[in-house]
């Protein structure tokens, strides 16, 4: 009864990591099967800046049925969203959103969705912010009475951009001779607001895939 007991437990533990090896050697097939796509944060950046993803069959093709619409792949460029601080927008962490990339002429209407191109500190590369935009100051003729009536026609809260280096962040779009984007987002909870000068707009989400649709396999 003992060795019987003993040879069970030892079949257990190389079934085990048999079983183990065999889907680590699945999934790196799968990933390497996988589409890199580029993230971009709802919310804090990570450390990762891409992910590999796996998509149903309906949307592989280059060209495929979204939202009433034929969209052509060619034409967006994709993201894979990490974070959940778009949630009460409609887009949730693993979504896909479908981007047109465009720098110039941007309007906003009440579902527009924008994505941001940040540089943060110490790293030396492009990353990518999701922000639902409330307007645009057009800092290009600012001042400090302009300013102060512009906030309350959009009737932001002005504890809340006590702390946010405003003058500072208009002064500078005044400088390079931009509008200042104004938006929102969300951390804990609670919203915030953010600045960023007009020329960091990376494009405006068209079209999102929901994540059940979109399985990633690995962030890098």
């Amino acid at each position: 009864m003992v060795v019987f007991c003993v040879l069970f437990v030892i079949l257990v533990v190389f079934m085990y990591f048999t079983t183990k090896s065999l889907f680590s050697e699945m999934r790196k097939v799968e990933a390497s099967l996988g589409k890199k796509y580029k993230l971009v944060s709802a919310g804090s950046i990570k450390k990762h800046k891409e992910a590999v993803v796996w998509l149903k069959k309906e949307y592989e093709g280059e060209s495929f049925e979204l939202d009433g619409e034929t969209i052509d792949k060619n034409q967006y460029v994709y993201f894979v969203v990490d974070g959940k601080s778009m949630r009460r927008f409609g887009i949730e962490s693993g979504d896909l959103v479908l981007v047109k990339k465009d720098e110039k002429d941007l309007s906003i209407t009440e579902t527009s969705i924008f994505v941001i191109k940040v540089y943060p500190p110490k790293r030396n590369k492009i990353e990518y912010k999701l922000r639902k935009p409330i307007d645009f100051y057009d800092c290009r003729d600012d001042s400090e009475q302009k300013f102060e009536t512009w906030i309350k026609e959009h009737r932001l809260d002005s504890e809340k951009l006590k702390h946010a280096d405003i003058r500072e962040k208009v002064d500078d779009c005044k400088r390079r001779g931009c509008r200042l984007l104004v938006s929102e987002t969300t951390r804990k909870r609670k919203v915030h607001y953010s600045f960023h000068p007009e020329d960091r707009i990376f494009g405006q989400v068209e079209h999102v895939i929901q994540n059940e649709n979109v399985e990633i396999i690995e962030k890098r």
